[in-house]
C-alpha cells in the first residue's frame, strides 16, 4: 500500500487505501476527487521534518512550515544534487522565520545537509548552523579558531569538539553531514561514519529561529556551500554508522 507518512489510512474511493500527510485534510481529499493525487513519501519520519530545502534557485522550504530569507547568498550549479546555496563572505546567511518549531527542549533531533568546504581559513571562526531566540544563543555547530569542529549549547553547554575539521571533513568535495541528539547524547556523522566521541548533554534547545551559514550576530561565515538541508524534530535518524544518502531527500 502506498504511504504518505503521518496520518491514518483513509479510503479515497478509487479502490485503495493511502496514508497522506497535510494539515488540510479536506484539501487533499478535494485534490484526489479532482484527480490530483497527493505526493507519496517513503520517509517514515516525514511527519517530524520541520524543514526541507533543496536550493534550486530559491529558498523554498518543501515542508512548507518555515520561510527562509537569504542575505548575501547566491546559487551555484555545482551542488550535490542540482544547485546549491553558496556563502561567499562572512556576512552571508540564511534565516528562518520565527517559529516554535525550533523549540526542542531536551528532545531528540537530526540536522543533516550536504556540505562543501572551500577554504580551511585557519584562525577564523566559521558557523555552519545556529539557533537562537530573541538574541539568546542556543545550539551552535561551528569551526573555532583552532580548526576544531564543535557543538555548543550555549545555555547549559558543554562545549564539545568532534575533532579537527581538516581531518574529519573532506576538503573541496561534497560530504554528507548529520548532527544528532539521541537521549541526551550528541553525535556527528560524516558520510555515514561517526566522527570524534559522543557527548552527554542535558541542556534545553528553546530556540525560535534557525540560521545557516553564519553566526546570528558575529561575522563568522561558512566558507563554502550547502545543499539538501533537512531538519527533523524529535527523531535521531542515525544512532550508529550508516550509508549516506545517494539521492536528494524526497518531500
Amino acid at each position: 500500500m502506498p504511504k504518505v507518512i503521518g496520518y491514518d489510512p483513509v479510503d479515497l474511493g478509487y479502490g485503495g487505501m493511502i496514508n497522506y500527510s497535510g494539515a488540510d485534510n479536506n484539501k487533499v481529499l478535494d485534490d484526489v476527487k479532482d484527480g490530483n493525487y497527493p505526493a507519496i513519501s517513503t520517509d517514515p519520519n516525514y511527519g517530524n521534518v520541520i524543514s526541507l530545502m533543496k536550493f534550486e534557485d530559491n529558498y523554498t522550504d518543501d515542508k512548507g512550515l518555515l520561510t527562509w530569507t537569504g542575505t548575501g547568498t547566491s546559487f551555484n550549479s555545482s551542488g550535490k544534487f542540482g544547485k546549491a546555496v553558496e556563502f561567499n563572505s562572512t556576512s552571508d546567511r540564511l534565516d528562518s522565520s520565527t517559529s516554535s518549531l525550533w523549540t526542542w527542549g531536551t528532545n531528540d533531533y537530526t540536522i543533516e545537509m550536504w556540505v562543501y568546504w572551500n577554504s580551511t581559513n585557519a584562525g577564523s571562526y566559521r558557523n555552519l548552523f545556529f539557533t537562537e531566540a530573541g538574541g539568546t544563543e542556543y545550539l551552535q555547530y561551528y569551526i573555532d579558531n583552532s580548526g576544531a569542529f564543535n557543538v555548543y549549547n550555549v545555555t547549559g553547554g558543554p562545549l564539545h569538539s568532534f575533532g579537527d575539521a581538516a581531518t574529519i571533513f573532506p576538503y573541496q568535495t561534497w560530504f554528507h553531514l548529520a548532527l544528532t541528539r539521541e537521549s541526551n547524547t550528541l553525535k556527528c556523522f560524516v558520510n555515514g561514519t561517526q566522527k570524534g566521541t559522543a557527548v552527554a548533554i542535558t541542556a534545553n534547545v528553546d530556540a525560535t529561529e534557525g540560521v545557516v551559514g553564519r553566526h546570528i550576530s558575529l561575522a563568522r561565515g561558512w566558507p563554502g556551500s550547502v545543499d539538501s538541508l533537512r531538519v527533523t524534530k524529535n527523531v535521531a535518524r542515525y544512532t550508529g554508522n550508516f550509508t549516506a544518502p545517494t539521492a536528494d531527500f524526497i518531500p
